[in-house]
């Protein structure tokens, strides 16, 4: 996100595939499906593969045009949009250790192929108001701590808001919190919000869109790892604006980023 420094942005950057929150929920979806929206995804086969292939940078105007061409529903446009920054847009690892290199306008964004997670964030909303798509831009907590350290879209399609984080549904970053790699995720397009709120929670609890809300005590009871979770590794990061030194990071399967303040070791003591 554009006003904010690491580690807090460097701690929202890695995607998790949370399991369901554990409470009864009045949904306005069907709690059986991960989408909050009924989806074939095979339907959406051509438009994909077409999406993935389009670069016309030449403004994010004629980016939206071109990629619209096979495109006629809200929901194909919202889906054209996701698929090609997903798979075009990477995250700028070097940028968050060099704030001054970080681009947050959608076409700096759109020209550089880079972006944080406000920039994804922007960018998207950009297009999708070229579009005509409604959509907001919904910064919020993906971590324990509660502080707004990420950000991510809420669309409108037939009359209906629905979520999606195109920083996490474009790839990971490796441990040593160097390098990107694509690494496309569905999960995180249109998600349920059932399961979106295990790891956002957003400032303002309408972007939820659960009734009843959750709590920001029941989503804080959420982050603690097992910690004899099979698979579950420890490592730690050199993060150079933290003030204690180093963040103990868990990894479980893919990179998963599970922080508390508690969990923090001070210099010369690791």
């Amino acid at each position: 996100m554009g006003n904010l420094r690491p580690p807090q942005e460097l701690l929202a950057c890695i995607s998790h595939h949370p399991k369901p929150l554990a409470l009864l929920k009045d949904y306005p979806w069907d709690k059986s499906n991960e989408k909050s929206i009924q989806i074939d995804l095979a339907k959406f086969k051509e438009l994909d593969a077409y999406a993935q292939k389009v670069d016309f940078r030449n403004s994010v105007k004629s980016q939206v045009r071109v990629l619209l061409k096979k495109a006629h529903s809200d929901l194909e446009k919202v889906r054209a949009i996701w698929i090609w920054i997903c798979y075009h847009i990477e995250y700028d690892v070097e940028g968050c250790y060099n704030l001054d290199k970080l681009c947050f306008k959608p076409a700096d964004i759109l020209l550089s192929g880079k972006a944080i997670c406000g920039g994804y964030a922007r960018l998207f909303q950009a297009m999708c108001s070229i579009a005509g798509i409604q959509c907001e831009y919904v910064r919020g907590s993906s971590s324990v701590t509660g502080k707004s350290n990420h950000a991510w879209n809420a669309v409108r399609i037939d009359g209906r808001w629905h979520l999606l984080d195109c920083t996490w549904g474009s790839g990971t970053v490796d441990a040593a919190f160097s390098e990107f790699t694509f690494s496309y995720d569905e999960f995180y397009f249109l998600t349920h919000p059932a399961l979106f709120i295990e790891k956002h929670f957003p400032e303002d609890p309408k972007w939820q869109l659960l009734k009843p809300t959750v709590t920001l005590e029941e989503f804080e009871d959420q982050q603690d790892p097992d910690l004899n979770a099979e698979g579950l590794t420890v490592a730690v990061i050199r993060l150079p604006a933290t003030e204690n030194g180093y963040y103990v990071v868990y990894f479980l399967n893919h990179p998963v980023l599970i922080i508390r303040p508690s969990q923090r070791i001070p210099n010369g003591n690791f």
